[in-house]
């Protein structure tokens, strides 16, 4: 994309929720939402608070859950502008409504509440709007409470800012063969930034199916989490199209993803069920041919070893020249920095190739164990990381036997997760989160390596069949839902009584609590 070129993308999301209740306030959870990039759609719905109740925390995560939404957005630039219609039903009187929301200015003149059908200008009226700074939050502070058992929309304008931060919708470039500079838009949403890009319900708890649409000009192309239903023309518009994407399955906001650029691709079909694809810029996509041939044996490796197939019919994998996170599992979409993704023999190391490996089968992994079943929350993102890398293992020694990596991975992590968990500074594997800037602080060593530990340990004294036939049930007991600790530990013992594994009176909760709950090892002397 060229400097002078806006970039222009369009989002529907489509949100489906099952009933939530949070302390006296409660909403049905949401229907629909969609997110406009230009001048469409975004739906979400929202489960409101009442102002009276207040958790332990200070309410700094959302007692709300999205209902139905329209969103449009216009990217041009470094701006983002906006129309958002959020519809909800209340199943508790409450007087605000509550979102989150992140480098957005509101429009507060345009914001309205008012019934499904009825004129915005006979609405409910808004006493005063909020921005809780600390929070992340926007809340309309209502002049009467709204009626249980009713619909209601909220809509608004706003602005945003495409930024070069690296986080949330950014914007990036690079130079082409000839020396021009290219620009390319690009998310990165992980842990709490989908709200940098639209306002919504950012926690991983949410979750929604997303519907999206996406502007570009004719020559570039755009990617989301699902493949493209179909392309039209923009009226008026000429040279510029719609890309409709088909429904995503449910998901939580910081798995979605789209890109918009210039990259060209090579591509494989799995199983002849998933298209697997690798973009990079056209100077560097001769450098993707190993991605595509390990890709596929990993998917399909996991598709096996986890009893449940591939739920998306496409994966792609972006290799993105600014890209801080190094690799992230956007479902069916996955994107990293592209030395983590391009692989040339004729330069690169044999430890390079070892690492792509490792970073596609982790992201890989992701697919399952966190997109397919989410944490609830952030003190349980071991469950996120600690399994992708311990299961990555798997998957690379599928894909590439002879290098033995269930055998080195004992000495090259286990020991050395030894050392860093004997230090003062440690800390227990699962840990309270309550403020968005603590999250990252638990993306560690502990996190993802002590995490990877103690589940390698726990397939030896489960017995690897055991393991896998427990980790199977959860994951088809809790497709598309969330889950705590609690509920692997709770299928993880029950094929461990069905097997006679563990006596009738031990769990894997017992077991696994004093490792989990804790910080340190065992040692003898």
């Amino acid at each position: 994309m060229n400097c002078d070129v806006d970039l222009v993308c369009h989002v529907r999301i489509e949100e489906i929720h099952t009933e939530t209740r949070t302390g006296d306030a409660r909403v049905k959870a949401p229907e629909t939402s969609s997110v406009c990039f230009f001048c469409e759609c975004f739906r979400m719905c929202c489960l409101l608070c009442s102002p009276s109740v207040t958790p332990p925390w200070l309410c700094l995560r959302l007692m709300t859950s999205p209902s139905h939404l329209r969103h449009p957005l216009r990217v041009s630039q470094r701006r983002i502008f906006g129309y958002m219609e959020v519809e909800m039903e209340v199943l508790e009187p409450t007087s605000n409504i509550t979102l989150h929301m992140a480098d957005i200015i509101t429009k507060n003149d345009t914001i309205k509440v008012y019934a499904p059908g009825q004129e915005k200008g006979r609405g409910e009226g808004i006493k005063n709007h909020e921005y809780d700074h600390d929070r992340q939050f926007y809340i309309a502070h209502l002049k009467n409470e709204l009626q249980k058992g009713r619909k209601y929309v909220l809509s608004m304008e706003f602005l945003g800012y495409l930024n070069d931060k690296l986080h949330g919708f950014y914007r990036s470039t690079y130079m082409d063969a000839a020396g021009n500079t290219r620009n390319v838009a690009v998310t990165q949403f992980q842990a709490t930034d989908a709200r940098r890009a639209f306002p919504c319900f950012d926690e991983p708890a949410q979750k929604a199916t997303f519907e999206i649409h996406l502007a570009r000009e004719s020559w570039m192309t755009t990617l989301s989490n699902m493949p493209i239903a179909e392309t039209v023309p923009i009226t008026g518009q000429e040279g510029w199209v719609w890309d409709r994407y088909e429904k995503s399955v449910p998901m939580s906001t910081y798995l979605v993803a789209f890109v918009v650029s210039d990259f060209v691709q090579v591509n494989t079909t799995v199983n002849d069920s998933v298209v697997l694809r690798v973009w990079a810029r056209r100077e560097a996509i001769d450098q993707a041919e190993y991605a595509l041939k390990v890709g596929p044996k990993i998917l399909s490796f996991f598709e096996e070893y986890f009893g449940l197939p591939f739920p998306l019919p496409k994966m792609d994998m972006v290799a993105l020249p600014d890209f801080f996170a190094g690799a992230m599992e956007n479902w069916g979409l996955i994107t990293s920095k592209e030395n983590y993704l391009m692989y040339n023999p004729e330069v690169s190391t044999p430890q390079t190739r070892a690492f792509i490996t490792e970073v596609i089968s982790h992201e890989l992994a992701h697919q399952w164990f966190g997109n397919l079943v989410t944490p609830v929350w952030w003190d349980d993102l071991w469950l996120n990381e600690g399994f992708a890398t311990y299961i990555n293992f798997l998957g690379i020694d599928h894909a590439e036997p002879s290098w033995k990596v269930m055998e080195t991975s004992l000495v090259e992590r286990v020991h050395r997760v030894f050392g860093l968990d004997s230090l003062e500074s440690s800390h227990k594997i699962s840990i309270p989160v309550d403020h968005p800037d603590e999250i990252f602080e638990v993306f560690d060593g502990i996190s993802y390596e002590k995490g990877a530990s103690i589940i390698r340990m726990m397939t030896h004294y489960l017995t690897e069949a055991t393991f896998r036939k427990g980790l199977t049930s959860y994951l088809k007991a809790l497709s598309y839902k969330n889950a705590v600790k609690n509920d692997l530990w709770k299928y993880l013992t029950l094929a461990a009584h069905e097997d006679s594994i563990l006596p009738q009176d031990v769990t894997v909760k017992m077991i696994m609590d004093t490792w989990t709950l804790q910080m340190g090892y065992p040692s003898s002397t």
